[in-house]
């Protein structure tokens, strides 16, 4: 069923009201006291979306979301008690400060990891759009603070150029045939922001093939990281996806 949101927004008292219905009537149909009492007020403003939403479901994410809006700014946000178990599916109506369908963009957090300090360290920088096929017919989705952590590990561990590396670690091989750990860690950042989006210690492997390519083979996530901010310390970076710490590249 079509649906329409619609807001009672009263600047003056900093109160906001939202609300669904299937019809734009439904704006001046019966309502709680608080919210009655909100409509009747001479300084209350009423807005309602231009096209009705295609079904109910979709309406209450909107809904959700608004409400979740609305009190970031502080307002005092008004609900239809009548309709409190659903809304407490989508919004935590306790303290209406994020919703079901509301997430962050990206984990942020203060701190600094510095370039110029790691060693044994391959930085990686992820967009966060979605990236079409990469040669196994499936899509890879768009990267946001919704995401589980598999999803960010899948972008930051797969499908990077790594036979030089690998060409690297058979040559200093011993002669037993045994290959020396040479990186230790894998560094994952956002394109643009250099936030950090994840981090890994790598298993002694540090790699192997996958499919067509090749896939990082990690062990533990380094978790005090994530969402701090990577600084370059002015090394030069530019046009790279993968970078190596300044004691790998000076091998190179």
């Amino acid at each position: 069923m079509k649906t329409y949101l619609y807001l009672y927004r009263n600047d003056d008292l900093r109160s906001v009201y939202v609300g669904i219905g299937s019809s734009p009537s439904r704006i001046w149909g019966g309502h709680n006291a608080h919210a009655t009492e909100l409509l009747a007020h001479p300084a209350t403003k009423v807005f309602i979306t231009s096209e009705p939403f295609p079904d109910r479901a979709s309406a209450e994410r909107a809904e959700s979301a608004a409400i979740c809006a609305a009190a970031a700014t502080g307002a005092e946000v008004l609900f239809d008690d009548r309709r409190r178990s659903s809304l407490a599916r989508l919004t935590n109506i306790a303290k209406v400060g994020r919703s079901k369908h509301l997430s962050r963009a990206v984990l942020r957090r203060e701190g600094v990891v510095r370039y110029g300090e790691l060693e044994r360290t391959v930085i990686v920088t992820l967009h966060m759009s979605e990236i079409d096929d990469v040669g196994d017919d499936t899509r890879r989705p768009a990267l946001h603070g919704g995401r589980s952590d598999e999803i960010f590990h899948q972008r930051a561990t797969r499908w990077w150029g790594l036979g030089a590396a690998d060409d690297r670690r058979r040559k200093a091989a011993t002669a037993e045939g045994e290959r020396p750990r040479d990186v230790e860690r894998l560094i994952a950042i956002q394109k643009g922001t250099y936030t950090i989006l994840g981090a890994w210690n790598l298993a002694d492997e540090q790699w192997r093939r996958d499919g067509g390519s090749w896939m990082f083979v990690t062990e533990a996530p380094i978790h005090e990281w994530r969402g701090l901010q990577f600084d370059w310390d002015g090394a030069s970076h530019s046009g790279g996806s993968m970078i190596w710490s300044q004691d790998i590249r000076a091998r190179l």
